[in-house]
């Protein structure tokens, strides 16, 4: 049997690109020569490095860029192999030496942070890290179990292109939003004031907490120009009560259910609208709107608006 560490270079590509991104870290700790190796054949930027933080257990997560499910990694293994003492790991969290690994061996940037549970001190430990490796978030999540001063700190702090959250407490965060994009999954209740104060390009809120009226009020917003950065709204879990007050007072041109047109998401994945309501902004933008009615949301309702400018060819 030929030993892998062996073989000639080209012959060595061939093999590493035949890895996935867990294989190769793997790999790459078996020798200098296997860690040269990975990196010289690994694409810029071709995975995308998550770190996941929670209180007793944080963890990094690959994904490729052609795939969709990520692979998680045994960071205590991975300092073993780093020669990471028991001293050192008292010093500061695990993830952060390993995600230093991963991203040189890997040619690639942190591409998203979880915050699951946390701590304080490992906030401030995080973006002090961040800040040294002088590199911005593309994906931040937020989930329920997190408190109220951390979700503010995580908030005011670290920002990225998307932000993902699920907290009952995120309504009462005054500042402007310093993402382009949010989804909330849960406790929706982004209101009209959090949308004029911020930069926000899409909006998705699922089961929203929102009144048809204020509903309303962001639509003839974005007809006014008050919003004038938003491209993308997307609510759900709206009730079926006296729906079409949601559009009182817009001037509406109905459109055919055959008039299909596809368009960019929420991150950026094909969509389709069908029929619905053309709307003009005060500068001319032109917005579909459709409402739609969801059978696996016990009948309640779903309103997109989309700007033409999301529109794909």
């Amino acid at each position: 049997m030929v030993k892998v560490q062996k073989l000639p270079y080209l012959a060595l590509k061939c093999l590493i690109s035949q890895l996935g991104p867990k294989e190769k870290i793997d790999f790459s700790l078996c020798s200098e020569k296997c860690e040269r190796a990975v990196k010289i054949c690994t694409p810029k930027d071709s995975v995308e490095v998550t770190i996941n933080f929670g209180v007793e257990k944080s963890y990094v997560s690959l994904a490729t860029l052609i795939t969709d499910k990520d692979v998680r990694l045994n960071t205590n293994k991975m300092c073993g192999n780093l020669g990471i003492t028991v001293k050192n790991r008292c010093k500061t969290s695990l993830v952060l030496p390993c995600a230093d690994y991963i991203c040189d061996v890997l040619n690639s940037q942190v591409y998203g942070i979880v915050f699951s549970d946390s701590s304080m001190a490992k906030l401030v430990n995080f973006k002090k890290w961040l800040k040294k490796r002088q590199e911005t978030l593309e994906y931040c999540e937020i989930t329920e179990s997190i408190p109220t001063n951390q979700l503010i700190y995580i908030l005011d702090n670290f920002e990225a292109e998307f932000l993902s959250v699920d907290n009952e407490y995120f309504g009462n965060y005054e500042k402007a939003i310093k993402s382009k994009v949010l989804y909330m999954k849960q406790y929706s209740l982004v209101d009209l004031a959090h949308l004029a104060k911020s930069k926000l390009t899409k909006v998705e809120l699922r089961s929203t907490l929102l009144s048809r009226n204020e509903i309303n009020g962001i639509l003839r917003a974005w007809i006014k120009g008050s919003i004038p950065s938003l491209s993308l709204l997307v609510i759900t879990g709206i009730t079926n009560h006296n729906i079409m007050s949601i559009v009182d007072g817009i001037e509406l041109t109905e459109l055919g259910v055959d008039v299909r047109n596809r368009y960019k998401g929420t991150f950026n994945e094909p969509k389709v609208i069908a029929g619905g309501w053309n709307v003009r902004r005060s500068d001319g933008e032109m917005a579909t709107i459709k409402m739609s009615t969801n059978r696996n949301d016990r009948g309640r309702v779903m309103i997109r608006l989309v700007s033409h400018s999301l529109f794909l060819e």
